[in-house]
C-alpha cells in the first residue's frame, strides 16, 4: 500500500507513453498486471528504478 502519491500533472496537460507523470512514496510494493502479450525483463526480487529499468515488452498476437 502506497502512503502517499506525488502527481506532476496539471490539469490539461498531454501524456506521452514513458513520460513520468508522478511517483509512488514510502510504499514497500507496487503490483503491476500486465497482459498476455508482454516478455517480462525482470526477474524476481530483482531491484528496479524509474525510468531506467525496463518491466516488460509488448510482442505481437500469434494469429
Amino acid at each position: 500500500m502506497a502512503r502517499k502519491i506525488v502527481n506532476y500533472a496539471n490539469v490539461n496537460d498531454e501524456a506521452h507513453q514513458g513520460a513520468e507523470f508522478g511517483i509512488i512514496r514510502f510504499g514497500s510494493r507496487v503490483d503491476f498486471y500486465l497482459p498476455l502479450n508482454v516478455d517480462v525483463k525482470v526477474k524476481l526480487h530483482e531491484k528496479v528504478r524509474a525510468r531506467r529499468t525496463v518491466i516488460a515488452e509488448f510482442r505481437e498476437f500469434e494469429v
